[in-house]
């Protein structure tokens, strides 16, 4: 983002007023509030919300804000939210309201900003309030359907942030905000520099959206390749080659369609879990790039070649970093390991079961159910460790209340993250264990 406003091609996005100014003025300035066409008896409802990054805490929330953003603690940074292509939860988390505060008042025009940089905020959203009495207010987004062109590459400066979820009523103050820049895409859309084809390692979602993007597109049509798919769940693989219509950009697209790209294998694998298992699970990645003029018989031997390599033929390959990573464990810590999580809360302990359903291994499994011991605790996790005694803690994720309990008794760093559905991240746990 540049010094001064950056609209120039744009121009069929600014009112004819702003633009003729724009012509006098040499994009000197351009006002927020020239952008706004509201008679004057309705700019008086006019309101402004700058939404900081929070944590949301699901107790005492309505059953209905549970449904949208989960049961469980968690810190939305908004802007990434978007960036992911959350757009309607980035949105839903800007009506959320306190009746008793009264952060929204019915009939008022609302526009919701997110941070975008250190004194500069992205328009995500705009409405007219219809029933402020819920904890998610009840909006008319269509009142406001003129300025949905905006959502995602407004960004106007506000140079005050001193006060998070700031509510901005006073007209003389809404005509000094400035307008930074218009996006040449939504910031949800927007063109990621390509990192090259060596580079590539997507999720599922990821691979959704860069299909949407120009450039992504552009490098994927025109190649010919042989790409890995992984799950993550299970470390099982895939080897795939793409030479016809639309090359790796065809491939992929069927992928990010449905899921399976037609393949038998996969096929089965979506009809028994579903679309959400793909989702949750697989990455891709290329392992042979090659141009369009090389011929079909070298892309299909490089496919061979790679699934050699990778035993990706061998139905039973998979799982190996995470099984070395528990062996491991068992072997070295038969009498002081124990389980720390919801399947054995209260002390019961239904750890094995639940990875049974899962298909690990039967005999790791037995294993396991026999010597990890289960744990007793309520709400957080903290509560089943001993703090004064020397512990390592393996888990994906932290509750923010977590965090704080370790560093208030200065043992954060006993904490070490690792997904156990993530083969590269057990493999650098297993490191971690053996160099102690």
């Amino acid at each position: 983002v540049g010094s001064g406003p950056t609209i120039r091609g744009f121009e069929s996005l600014i009112p004819s007023h702003v633009k003729y100014s724009l012509e006098k003025d040499k994009m000197k300035s351009i006002k927020f509030i020239d952008f706004l066409d509201f008679p004057d008896e309705e700019l008086k409802k006019l309101k402004l919300v700058f939404n900081s990054n929070w944590t949301y805490v699901p107790s005492g929330r309505s059953d209905y804000v549970r449904e949208i953003f989960g049961e469980e603690e968690k810190y939305l940074d908004l802007l990434e939210m978007y960036r992911q292509n959350k757009v309607e939860l980035v949105k839903s988390s800007t009506r959320l309201h306190d009746p008793n505060n009264k952060r929204f008042i019915n009939g008022e025009l609302a526009f919701c900003f997110i941070p975008y940089d250190t004194e500069d905020w992205l328009l995500v959203n705009a409405f007219k309030v219809l029933d402020d009495s819920e904890k998610l207010i009840d909006v008319d987004e269509a009142a406001m359907a003129d300025y949905q062109q905006y959502f995602g590459r407004l960004v106007i400066t506000w140079k005050d942030r001193s006060t998070r979820n700031v509510r901005m009523k006073s007209i003389e103050n809404i005509e000094k905000l400035t307008v930074k820049t218009i996006l040449e895409e939504p910031y949800n859309e927007v063109a990621e520099t390509f990192p090259g084809y060596e580079n590539i390692n997507l999720s599922w979602e990821d691979l959704n959206r860069v299909l949407k993007l120009k450039t992504w597109r552009t490098a994927f049509e025109n190649q010919k390749g042989v790409y890995l798919i992984t799950d993550t769940l299970t470390n099982k693989r895939y080897v795939g080659s793409a030479y016809g219509d639309n090359m790796i950009l065809g491939r992929w697209q069927d992928y990010a369609k449905n899921g399976h790209g037609g393949n038998k294998l996969l096929k089965e694998l979506v009809a028994d879990e579903g679309l959400d298992y793909v989702k949750r699970n697989f990455r891709y990645s290329i392992l042979d790039i090659y141009k369009s003029s090389v011929d079909d018989e070298t892309i299909i031997r490089r496919e061979s070649w790679w699934k050699e390599v990778l035993l990706t033929r061998n139905p039973e390959f998979g799982y190996n970093d995470v099984i070395s990573f528990i062996r491991y464990i068992l072997e070295h810590y038969p009498d002081s390991t124990y389980w720390l999580t919801t399947h054995c809360k209260g002390g019961v302990n239904r750890s094995a079961e639940w990875l049974r359903m899962n298909d690990f291994p039967t005999d790791l499994v037995d294993e396991m159910d026999r010597i990890i011991k289960p744990t007793d605790w309520g709400v957080m996790k903290t509560e089943a460790i001993d703090m004064d005694q020397d512990f390592i803690w393996f888990d994906d994720s932290l509750f923010e209340t977590e965090r704080r309990i370790l560093e208030a008794r200065y043992v954060l760093e006993d904490f070490y993250k690792m997904d156990p559905k993530d083969p590269e991240m057990a493999k650098k746990a297993l490191e971690f264990l053996r160099s102690r």
